[in-house]
């Protein structure tokens, strides 16, 4: 097979490779020279030298390999055998990763040899790296990719990888070559991170918050009040300079952009319901801080919110409640002949369901929903009150005529653990 191809030419310069065994080596490719088909024209950040730099901070991303074939290659100081590679997915944007491609190979840059080919590839996490193995058995310095689609080139505006790696020996071991950093082990190919911790080499700390909508971390004195953009950036003033297990969470209001950050011991606070129109959300680190799910009845409810829903046609956008297990949601009707109008004649018909699920929920699809509340045909029984008793996402609707094709009187709730003071 012969291909020539115009190639942007450049250098790389990255951290020496790490041994993994005796039999399987990452090779370094520090001293390659690389090569591409297409640059990256708009952000030198993203430009095909960052496909070989093994730093999942980076990635190469190339416009062009959306609507035509695109290649990356590198040139090794001297010959190798190459016997496994790998590709790390980028950090964002799935529908731009590559799918199909051909590894080939050459000594002269002239006349290459298929080494794989692969086709319908995905990636199920972002920053997540694949090894392929190859069956081959010469040494060559040239190793070019050939990218022929991206995963969904009806949206993606480019196609766009992380970085690849390199690897020679025996790697007939799964997990030969894989490098899952001082927090994670290998298992299968794929590495699995302690706990606390993510991202390809197991080296990011992973924070998992539990989010309370019109809620406040109440009881303890904030450490640090300050701005922050938005809830994310809120959390990571609260992860970074500390020790973890020092942050208990954050009170971010959206409307202020207020940021307070609570630190401290997860002992002496308490989680409260903010004012009547306090956009304020509490953000809490999830460890000690929530209790197991496997032990509700323990839970101590340090302050009871229950919530008043008007369950009636005017009212079109209904509200998303987030609460926790124990508390209540009571939905009331108006008046049977809705005011006494004279076109409202009829008793109100607005019965309340609960969705099987999501999916049903978003169709209005009632089969299998479960009917919550029958309206009232008096002036009796005006209300129905729904209480929580498990974690989940339950969805409500109205069957009566269009009330839920037209987004009238349908509701989401989602129940959580309440944490412990």
């Amino acid at each position: 097979m012969s291909t020539r191809f115009k190639a942007v030419l450049g250098a790389l310069a990255v951290a020496a490779p790490l041994a993994f065994s005796e039999d399987c080596t990452q090779i370094d490719v520090s001293g390659a020279s690389l090569s591409a088909s297409h640059d990256n024209t708009i952000n030198s950040n993203e430009d095909y030298t960052r496909a070989f730099d093994s730093d999942v901070t980076t990635k190469w991303l190339v416009y062009e390999g959306v609507t035509e074939s695109v290649w990356v290659q590198a040139v090794l100081d001297e010959a190798k055998t190459v016997t496994k590679y790998g590709i790390t997915s980028a950090n964002d944007a799935q529908e731009r990763d590559p799918s199909s491609w051909t590894l080939l190979a050459s000594n002269d840059g002239v006349y290459f040899v298929t080494l794989d080919e692969q086709l319908g590839v995905t990636w199920s996490e972002r920053e997540q790296r694949q090894v392929f193995s190859l069956s081959n058995t010469l040494a060559y310095t040239y190793y070019r990719w050939e990218f022929n689609s991206v995963r969904d080139s009806a949206t993606a505006n480019s196609m766009q990888l992380n970085y690849i790696s390199l690897f020679e020996g025996d790697c007939e071991d799964a997990c030969c070559g894989i490098d899952c950093g001082d927090h994670g082990s290998c298992t299968e190919g794929t590495c699995e991170c302690d706990v606390g911790y993510e991202g390809t080499l197991c080296s990011d700390i992973s924070a998992q918050w539990g989010e309370y909508s019109g809620r406040t971390i109440s009881g303890v004195t904030a450490s640090t009040t300050t701005t922050a953009s938005d809830i994310d950036a809120c959390k990571t003033l609260c992860v970074e300079g500390n020790d973890d297990a020092a942050c208990i969470g954050v009170n971010f209001n959206s409307d202020s952009s207020s940021c307070s950050v609570i630190t401290g011991t997860s002992s002496g606070w308490t989680l409260k319901s903010a004012s009547d129109g306090d956009n304020t959300v509490a953000a809490i680190l999830v460890s000690e801080n929530l209790l197991d799910s496997a032990t509700p009845e323990s839970l101590d409810v340090a302050e009871q919110v229950d919530y008043t829903v008007n369950w009636n046609p005017q009212y079109h956008q209904m509200p998303r409640i987030d609460m926790f297990i124990g508390e209540s949601v009571t939905f009331e009707w108006e008046d049977v002949n809705m005011r006494n109008l004279p076109q409202y004649s009829a008793p109100n018909h607005h019965d309340i369901y609960l969705f099987a699920g999501e999916a049903q929920y978003q169709r209005c699809d009632f089969r299998g929903a479960k009917v919550i509340a029958v309206a009232p045909k008096s002036q009796e029984n005006m209300a129905v009150t729904w209480t929580s008793t498990t974690t989940g996402t339950y969805y409500f609707g109205s069957n009566y005529g269009t009330d839920c094709s037209v987004g009238q009187l349908k509701m989401i709730v989602q129940v959580k653990r309440r944490p412990s003071p």
